[in-house]
């Protein structure tokens, strides 16, 4: 029927959110692009299992925290706007990294109101909070992820291969001798910063942190 009335376009599909594999199924040879949305710590589609070779989009995913905003992380939380973006990160790289996802879209632009949408949703979950000022970290690391994406996706390779290129860093980097592989889990451990204060102030925690030099009004101070 389609075909009848609208020749020669292309067809989503009906977007999923959750289903059963039958509907996979029962979308194979009937639509043009299989669309779901996956909100997972990955890129995946459970719906039609590894012997469907079908074009697949991401309707929908985020990842939020609730170390600033509103108090509601969405349907995947993790610790702070740093580890967001490395999420973003992770969940890019296993959808480049699988030939059939040809695209993923985020959820949403803004974070929420507290006083929620018409059904009560208040999700820190935004690109910008509620004042349109920009989570600065995760801006930076989507931005970072996203320039490396065409040539991570052309070069192929496993999830953990694709997302060192976007990570700019060697697999073996993404974690330390010793630690479990970061991928599969939401939240990603980040990378060693710097830290800086002002005479007076307690010192920060050296926990997280490596050994080093860290900046106290211009002078440098080993710890």
């Amino acid at each position: 029927v389609i075909n009848e009335v609208l020749p020669g376009k292309l067809y989503l599909g009906c977007r999923t959110h959750r289903g059963p594999k039958v509907m996979g199924r029962a979308a194979r040879g009937l639509v043009d692009v299989f669309s779901v949305n996956c909100y997972d710590v990955r890129a995946g589609v459970h719906q039609l299992g590894g012997d469907v070779d079908m074009p697949v989009l991401v309707g929908e995913f985020h990842f939020g925290a609730v170390d600033r905003g509103v108090p509601s992380p969405g349907l995947r939380a993790v610790a702070d706007q740093q580890q967001r973006g490395l999420a973003y990160a992770q969940y890019l790289a296993s959808g480049l990294a699988d030939r059939r996802i040809v695209g993923a879209h985020w959820f949403q632009w803004f974070d929420q109101p507290a006083s929620g949408r018409g059904d009560r949703e208040n999700h820190q979950v935004g690109f910008v909070d509620v004042t349109g000022r920009p989570h600065a970290e995760f801006v930076r690391g989507v931005a970072s992820a996203t320039a490396a994406m065409y040539p991570a996706r052309a070069a192929g390779g496993s999830v953990e291969q694709v997302l060192a290129k976007l990570l700019k860093t060697s697999a073996e980097d993404l974690w330390r001798r010793g630690d479990p592989a970061p991928l599969g889990r939401p939240e990603v451990r980040p990378s060693p910063v710097q830290v800086s204060w002002r005479r007076g102030d307690p010192a920060p925690s050296s926990d997280g942190l490596r050994s080093g030099r860290l900046q106290s009004d211009g002078e440098e101070t080993s710890r």
